[in-house]
């Protein structure tokens, strides 16, 4: 056989009509050669590539590019991290050209290595009511709707962001958070977004909840995945128009890993104590929200057992997800009655449960008849898939088992023969039941993240968004009231971008009043359009204090320089 004539991106064959597959003699005298593919994009959707050799003496690692300038860039992180014989999907955008490079994985191949290639367009077949809808954790890379009976990928939602907490309420209107810029997003039944609602959590992903009968949307701040002494969480409510509600708690407690109202919006239940978020032993406790105050605890901690999350049946029972974490790894779900009484335990056998949102209690249409949890069983020795399970209340029967292949990043995990879907879900990130009507195919919804300007690099590198936060000394003035007038930053100004994100960036702003130990509302301030050199970014009458820290957030994709700030101030005499 001859040298392979597509050898770069100029040479590359042009992937024809889906579902595309194709096989390659890819040496010749004794070398493995890499070779490219070409696919432009006829709309924006997503696609699966599968580049694999024998499965015994060729491996191939598959890297994906698109061509700025005519020099190739990683297409997220598909352009310097490389898997062999793995299957990965990813988004595209009409009318874009994207790159496949198949190369050899470094180990030494056969003479008569033979490259297979698979290519082809995901499921795209609308949504029904009671399928499972699950966000994928990172950036770029879309939401999956899962069939809850079979477990196969029906079709991905564009528009829903990076997400690792979310739910549903029972008129199907759904809250999931935004991890890269840390906001939240409220979609409508039918999965179009209705508002973004900004919160600006620190430290770990927040949790969201639904009391199932008001309808509100519980969020909780967990802070920190290692709180210090007084980093408590903070409780708000967001209303079906994106609005807050208008209370705000602090609940006593560190360590908080899972977290549920009850229906009538009188008692938040938690667990997870201590400085150790596993919390072994940990009791599920209660907080009073009509009162604001902790009361008596639901039920006492299990031995050895770490609870992992909650869940308020419309009967008001209390799901509680339990996990072990010794060398027998296994889990249970326990339902209790308000008073605390035990009124079933559900054995869910060997599964993996040391992770957050990867191990999951979440609503079934039939509530409270039955309920789903999402565990990881160990699958090969490894764990690689994601089980979600539908169970009868009255007596532990399982009525639904679906098992789905975990893609982190888009790239399958575990080893694979060649025979598996190329589709599947993430492995760590919230899902629920889809209560709005059903949603016909082709409307997958505009992609969430516009993608952020790309410089060509001299070498290969990853696409990346960057948050950058700033935070100034303390003001204040021997213990007395400081009056802050007016803050103004001193920044670039008129470096927004002509279109999508960036075109009006947006500077966030926060203030503390108790020398850093908790965080106001965030003040959003235009930093200018292109060519609006003159616009200030400032916030006027911001109150007092006798400690104030300020804190700023830029996360658009622009050129920022961040110089430094004014402030007009004026003393007080206490």
């Amino acid at each position: 056989m001859p040298i392979p004539a597509n050898l770069t991106p100029e040479t590359a064959i042009a992937i024809g009509a889906l579902p595309y597959s194709t096989t390659q003699q890819v040496s010749f005298g004794g070398t493995v050669y890499s070779v490219w593919y070409a696919f432009t994009a006829p709309d924006s959707y997503v696609y699966a590539v599968f580049a694999h050799g024998n499965f015994d003496d060729y491996f191939v690692d598959t890297k994906i590019y698109t061509l700025v300038g005519g020099v190739p860039v990683g297409y997220r992180s598909f352009g310097s991290n490389t898997f062999s014989d793995r299957p990965c999907y990813f988004s595209v955008t009409s009318g874009v050209t994207y790159y496949i490079k198949c190369e050899e994985d470094g180990d030494p191949a056969a003479p008569d290595a033979l490259l297979t290639l698979q290519f082809q367009r995901a499921p795209d077949l609308g949504i029904a009511t009671g399928d499972l809808l699950v966000p994928d954790e990172i950036l770029g890379f879309p939401a999956v709707v899962l069939s809850p009976t079979t477990g196969a990928v029906k079709g991905y939602r564009l528009n829903i962001p990076d997400s690792v907490s979310g739910d549903v309420r029972s008129d199907g209107l759904f809250l999931v958070d935004n991890r890269t810029v840390k906001n939240l997003e409220l979609f409508q039944a039918d999965g179009t977004r209705l508002a973004v609602v900004p919160f600006n959590w620190t430290g770990a992903y927040p949790i969201i909840r639904t009391s199932w009968t008001s309808g509100r949307l519980y969020v909780i701040n967990r802070i920190s995945e290692a709180p210090g002494p007084t980093d408590y969480p903070i409780i708000r409510t967001v209303l079906g128009d994106g609005s807050f509600g208008p209370v705000t708690w602090t609940l006593p407690q560190v360590g908080l890993v899972g977290a549920a109202p009850s229906h009538d919006d009188t008692v938040l239940y938690h667990t997870g104590q201590g400085y150790d978020v596993f919390a072994d032993g940990a009791p599920v406790q209660r907080y009073d929200l009509v009162t604001a105050a902790p009361t008596t605890d639901l039920a006492a901690g299990v031995p050895n057992y770490a609870p992992r999350s909650l869940l308020v049946l419309e009967d008001d029972t209390v799901l509680v997800l339990y996990g072990k974490r010794t060398s027998v790894i296994d889990a249970f779900v326990r339902r209790y009655s308000t008073a605390g009484a035990t009124l079933n335990t559900y054995a869910l056998g060997e599964e993996n449960v040391t992770g957050f949102a990867s191990n999951y209690l979440f609503r079934a249409l039939g509530d409270p008849a039955s309920f789903w949890v999402r565990s990881h069983p160990r699958v090969g020795g490894t764990f690689n898939t994601s089980r979600h399970r539908q169970i009868r209340i009255s007596d532990g029967v399982v009525l639904a088992t679906v098992d789905t292949p975990e893609f982190l990043s888009g790239v399958m995990q575990g080893n694979t023969d060649g025979s598996e879907d190329l589709f599947g879900n993430s492995p760590s990130c919230p899902v629920f039941t889809w209560h709005g009507p059903p949603v016909p195919p082709g409307t997958s919804g505009e992609p969430s993240e516009p993608e952020p300007p790309i410089v060509a690099p001299e070498t290969e590198t990853d696409t990346r968004y960057l948050r950058r936060l700033r935070r100034a000394p303390h003001v204040n003035n021997e213990n007395r009231r400081v009056f802050l007038r007016t803050f103004e930053l001193d920044l670039e100004r008129g470096q927004g971008l002509a279109t999508g994100q960036g075109s009006d960036p947006m500077v966030m702003l926060r203030l503390s009043r108790d020398g850093g130990q908790t965080w106001g509302e965030e003040i959003r301030m235009r930093a200018g359009a292109l060519g609006a050199y003159t616009q200030r970014c400032l916030a006027r009458r911001l109150g007092h204090a006798r400690d104030t820290v300020f804190e700023v957030t830029v996360s658009d994709p622009i050129a920022w320089s961040l110089v430094g700030a004014w402030l007009d101030v004026e003393g007080g005499t206490s």
